[in-house]
């Protein structure tokens, strides 16, 4: 009797092993794509500067940094030196750096 009981059970282990997966939940359908926001490029570049060094040597330090990112973006740049930070949050604020 237990060899009858033993194939019994290897054929419902069999059985068991050989069925096939469940399927896959289906995918969620897919929102449209949006179209990219349109690009603002600026006439100039104006970068603000805060005041940490006497205003001269601050337009000095920073006028080759604007004149190499001016020639590789191919607009005028040029340095605003700030009179505190605070000018400068109001500049950033106001769009005018």
């Amino acid at each position: 009797m237990s060899r009858v009981l033993s194939a019994a059970l290897a054929a419902l282990v069999l059985i068991a092993c050989n069925r096939a997966p469940p399927p896959a939940p289906p995918e969620p359908p897919r929102a449209p794509a949006a179209a990219a926001p349109a690009v603002l490029r600026p006439e100039r570049l104006v970068i603000g500067v805060a005041p940490v060094m006497r205003g001269g040597d601050m337009a000095h330090a920073y006028d080759s940094m604007a004149q190499y990112l001016g020639a590789h973006l191919g607009m005028p740049a040029e340095v605003r030196l700030a009179a505190s930070y605070a000018d400068l949050v109001e500049l950033v604020a106001s769009r005018q750096v």
